[in-house]
């Protein structure tokens, strides 16, 4: 059990957007999901003759402790935290379902990787975020387009890749030969400047000064232009914001007062509130041209790619625990979806789920199958309806390999839905009743456990040496 206790231009249009970002939202939920009835099989949309529209988004660097959807059930939160201006992306939440015990890497490219393959990160080679010297993902790994194509679905991968552009792996085509129809955005991990970046699109890169984030929603809007509203669609979403480097985002996206951009460094936060908020207005903009241009009944997939940067953690999460740990501030993050696979939407679900398992739910909403060898659960059976169960028993993942900043060490961590078990590269390990202690302030390995968490201990540790 849990224990845990988009205005368009200014401040006085917030009512009016929070109106809007329901709206939109609701009107992507068919209406048997708003009945009493179980929700359609999961060839509806196949067997109505209608195309199956995924919009998966992936907001970087965004934990729960900056994620005021989770607010009401985080415990530890001082009264006076300052959450971020979130109404779009919080109607989706409240217009689907909302995972409350869902995990990523502590990391971006990981994350990632696993989306993509459906493998977790000792299988691809990728444990953490890759610099652009590392060769990248194995061309050699069956990625979600891929699969797609031969579905016939249509997709196109927008926003920051980050998962390797050597040569090896297809250089600025890299996007491209992983299986993706079109890619427009950044190849590397982090913006220069969000007003001055690299913006690659289907191998040439040129200069942007767009805002990056609409820049992404714009080649969003280009692409989907462009099919075929008869077809089905992926629409991979992978936002930089609100990833460094901290900036002031432009005034028409945020209502953050009082910021110059001056001294960000010495107080980012404000200024990660804003680019997050401008995030969610993008994102607003977005649903609202699919609303306006006939692609209706989108199934909506948000997910943050790990925990937020230790620059602006918040409580109950600290600094040491948050992005690039394996603690809870670093790989328990938001997981939202609705659409017309959610029967009774503005649910939370308590099942264990993890970024690798995005892979099996978007292919089962196009009614494909995941191949043998895949590490991937589907979630559909959760958003069919309030008694459905994802397939997990424990959560896993991992950090390994790249630079591990912070003096911190790599490692290995499973979750069972109570007790968490950490392994460290160094031989060390931790255990932690999350029931009892949700901020992992007390490992149970220092003193003498009883038979409950013993036989748990034992269990994952038994979990942890099988996924090597």
């Amino acid at each position: 059990m849990m224990q845990w206790n988009r205005p368009s231009r200014a401040a006085h249009a917030q009512s009016a957007i929070r109106l809007l970002a329901a709206t939109l939202v609701a009107c992507a939920l068919p209406c048997a999901a708003c009945s009493d009835e179980p929700a359609a099989s999961d060839d509806a949309s196949a067997s109505a003759g209608q195309p199956t529209r995924v919009l998966l988004l992936i907001a970087d660097d965004l934990g729960l402790d900056q994620s005021p959807m989770y607010a009401g059930d985080l415990s530890g939160v001082p009264t006076d935290h300052a959450w971020p201006t979130m109404p779009t992306i919080s109607a989706i939440c409240d217009g689907g379902v909302r995972f409350n015990r869902a995990w990523s890497a502590p990391t971006c490219s990981p994350t990632r990787a696993t989306v993509l393959t459906g493998r977790y990160g000792f299988r691809t080679g990728i444990g953490w975020a890759l610099s652009n010297k590392d060769p990248g993902l194995a061309q050699s790994e069956t990625t979600l387009p891929e699969v797609l194509t031969d579905l016939g679905v249509q997709h196109a991968n927008i926003g920051k890749w980050h998962l390797g552009h050597s040569d090896e792996v297809g250089g600025e085509k890299a996007p491209n030969d992983a299986g993706w129809d079109h890619f427009s955005g950044l190849l590397g991990g982090t913006l220069s400047a969000y007003e001055d970046w690299e913006r690659t699109v289907d191998g040439k890169t040129a200069t942007s000064t767009t805002y990056a984030t609409s820049a992404n929603v714009d080649d969003a809007i280009t692409w989907l232009g462009t099919v075929d509203k008869k077809k089905s669609w992926l629409l991979w979403m992978a936002f930089n914001a609100p990833h460094t480097p901290f900036h002031l985002p432009p005034a028409a996206l945020h209502d953050q007062t009082d910021l110059n951009g001056k001294g960000i460094a010495k107080n980012p936060a404000p200024y990660y509130r804003a680019a997050v908020q401008a995030l969610d207005t993008e994102i607003g903009r977005l649903l609202a041209w699919l609303k306006a241009n006939d692609h209706d009944d989108v199934h909506v997939i948000f997910v943050g790619d790990n925990g937020s940067p230790s620059q602006v953690a918040e409580a109950p999460w600290s600094q040491e625990h948050a992005k690039g740990s394996l603690y809870q501030g670093g790989v328990h993050v938001p997981l939202c979806m609705s659409g017309p696979a959610v029967a009774k939407p503005g649910r939370t679900s308590d099942s264990l789920a993890h970024t690798v398992d995005l892979f099996a739910t978007i292919l089962a909403l196009f009614d494909g199958q995941s191949a043998s060898g895949v590490d991937s659960q589907s979630l559909l059976p959760v958003l069919a309806g309030p008694e459905g169960q994802g397939a997990r028993g424990w959560n896993f993942t991992e950090s390994f390999g790249g630079n591990k900043q912070g003096g911190g060490l790599h490692g290995r961590t499973a979750w069972d839905g109570r007790y968490k078990r950490i392994e460290y590269e160094d031989g060390s390990a931790e255990l932690y009743d999350l029931d009892a202690d949700p901020h992992e302030a007390k490992n149970l390995l220092t003193g003498t456990l009883d038979a409950e968490a013993s036989a748990a201990d034992s269990a994952l540790n038994a979990t942890l040496a099988k996924l090597k």
